[in-house]
C-alpha cells in the first residue's frame, strides 16, 4: 500500500474490484460465479455490472465523512431471489420470474409500444420465458393511475436495474463529545421498482392457480439504520449496519443485529460485514431477512390456498455493483425525467407541466381488489403509488412488528436455508 494513497480511494478499488466480473463470467450479462473455498460456503451465481461511482468504500476504512451516496453504496444490501424446489406441491414453489426495472425503461417500453413481458412462467426446474410485445393501446398516466400497462413486465435483465435510495441523518441521535468524537445515525432506504407483482393462489373447490391478489406495478423497500463513529476531531472512522426494517406487505418488520444477515464485498457471509442481505419472496416481492417458507400467510385457508416463499436459492444480486439512483437528486432529466413520462402523460396532468415522476400522486398500474365468485373471498391488489406518496418514505425507525415475535408466534414460518441452485435459473429472454 502506498503511504500517500487517501483510504477513501483504496477502499474504493477494492469494492470495485469486488463487483468486476470474473473470468467465468456469461458475455455482456455482468454475471459471475462465487470460487467456493474451505472457508467459505459456495454461493450461486451473483448479478451486478462493475460500478463507476466515486467515492464508494468498504465499511471500517477511516477515511473522510462519506457522502450520503457513498453511505448508500456501502452498505447496499444483498438480494437473493427464490428457485424452485423438488418435493412442494405450494403453486409459490417456483423460480422468479419478474425482476426490478428501472424506471425509465418501464416508461420508454410503455411509449415505444412494445414491452418485454413474460410468455411462460417458470415451471418446475424449468425457467420462465419473456419477450418483447407490442403494447396497444398506448398506456396513459392519468391522475388517478397509469392506465393500461401491459401485465407481465419482466423488469430488466437481472441485476441491470438501478436500487432508488433515500438517506437521512436521525439529528436526535447524534452523540459528540468534548473532543468531537462520537457518532451519528443515518437510515437508508432501498427502494426497487418492478412492472409486475404476480400471486400464485390456489382457489379451492375450482382447483386452478390464479393471478389474483398480484398486481401491476410494484415498490418495495428495505431500510436500514446506519451507525456512523467519528474520532477525535469529528474524522470519520466506520460505519456499520445496526438495525434492519424490513416491509412485508402492509407490515414493517424491525430485525435487531442478532437476527440480520450481513456479508462482505465479495457478497460472502460475514458478520461483521457492511451489506445486509434481503431475501426475496417470490412474485410477491416483498422482503425477509431470512431464508423459509409460510404456509397460508394471509389466514385464507382452506378456502385459497397462498404461501410465501423466499429461500434465496436463486439469482443473487450484489445491489452495490449497480447504479444507486438518489430520490432526493436535484433535476435529473435522464433518471427522473425522461421524454417518455411527459409524452405518457394525459392532457389534464401535461398542462400542469409535471416533469418529474417523483412528484406523481398516481397509482403505479390501475390493478384493483379482487373478489373470488361464490365464496365471496376478497384478495387485496391496488396497484401501490410511488415513494414520495408511500407511508413509509422518510419515516425513519417506524415498524409494526419485531421479527423475533414474528419468528415466536407464526403459525406456517418455516425457516432454514437450502441448497443453491447453480447456475441460478435465469429467465430466457428472447
Amino acid at each position: 500500500m502506498h503511504r500517500g494513497s487517501p483510504p477513501v480511494v483504496l477502499a474504493f478499488l477494492a469494492l470495485a474490484g469486488a463487483c468486476a466480473p470474473s473470468s467465468s463470467s456469461r458475455s455482456g450479462a455482468g454475471l459471475s460465479i462465487a470460487a467456493a473455498t474451505s472457508e467459505k460456503p459456495a454461493l450461486p451465481q451473483s448479478v451486478g455490472p462493475v460500478s463507476s461511482a466515486p467515492g464508494a468504500s468498504a465499511a471500517g476504512v477511516a477515511s473522510s465523512m462519506p457522502s450520503l451516496s457513498d453511505l448508500a453504496r456501502r452498505h447496499a444490501p444483498l438480494y437473493r431471489f427464490n428457485a424452485w424446489i423438488a418435493g412442494d406441491g405450494s403453486p409459490c414453489n417456483k423460480s422468479e420470474d419478474y425482476f426490478p426495472m428501472s424506471v425509465t425503461s418501464y416508461l420508454s417500453q410503455l411509449d415505444s409500444g412494445s414491452a418485454r413481458v413474460v410468455v411462460q412462467e417458470a415451471s418446475g426446474a424449468t425457467p420462465g420465458t419473456n419477450e418483447m410485445k407490442a403494447v396497444s393501446p398506448k398506456p396513459v398516466i392519468a391522475a388517478d393511475a397509469i392506465h393500461g400497462a401491459p401485465q407481465g413486465l419482466a423488469g430488466d435483465e437481472p441485476g441491470k436495474a438501478p436500487v432508488y435510495f433515500h438517506a437521512y441523518e436521525d439529528k436526535s441521535a447524534r452523540v459528540r463529545r468534548a473532543d468531537g468524537s462520537g457518532s451519528d445515525l443515518y437510515y437508508i432506504e432501498y427502494w426497487l421498482f418492478y412492472g409486475q407483482d404476480a400471486a400464485r393462489s390456489r382457489v379451492f373447490l375450482l382447483g386452478s392457480i390464479i393471478d389474483k391478489g398480484g398486481h401491476e406495478g410494484d415498490w418495495e423497500l428495505a431500510t436500514f439504520a446506519v451507525q456512523v463513529d467519528l474520532g477525535a476531531g469529528g474524522a470519520f472512522l466506520s460505519s456499520a449496519v445496526v438495525r434492519g426494517f424490513y416491509s412485508t406487505h402492509d407490515d414493517v418488520t424491525l430485525v435487531e443485529p442478532a437476527d440480520l444477515e450481513l456479508v462482505d464485498d465479495q457478497g460472502q457471509p460475514d458478520p461483521h460485514g457492511a451489506h445486509p442481505v434481503g431475501y426475496i419472496a417470490v412474485g410477491k416481492h416483498a422482503t425477509y431477512p431470512e431464508p423459509g417458507s409460510w404456509t397460508n400467510l394471509f389466514g385464507l385457508a382452506p378456502l385459497v390456498v397462498h404461501d410465501e416463499f423466499f429461500l434465496g436459492n436463486g439469482v443473487l444480486w450484489r445491489s452495490w455493483c449497480s447504479p444507486l439512483l438518489d430520490l432526493e437528486a436535484k433535476n435529473d432529466p435522464t433518471d427522473f425525467a425522461p421524454a417518455s413520462f411527459a409524452a405518457l402523460l394525459d392532457p389534464t396532468l401535461a398542462a400542469t407541466h409535471l416533469a418529474d415522476w417523483r412528484l406523481y400522486r398516481g397509482t403505479w398500474g390501475d390493478s384493483k381488489d379482487y373478489v373470488i365468485p361464490i365464496i365471496n373471498v376478497t384478495i387485496p391488489g391496488d396497484s401501490p403509488k410511488g415513494p414520495y406518496r408511500h407511508g413509509t418514505y422518510g419515516t425513519g425507525g417506524h415498524f409494526t412488528r419485531k421479527w423475533s415475535d414474528v419468528k415466536r408466534t407464526a403459525s406456517g414460518l418455516r425457516l432454514g436455508a437450502v441448497p443453491p441452485v447453480v447456475p441460478p435459473p435465469l429467465p430466457v429472454r428472447k
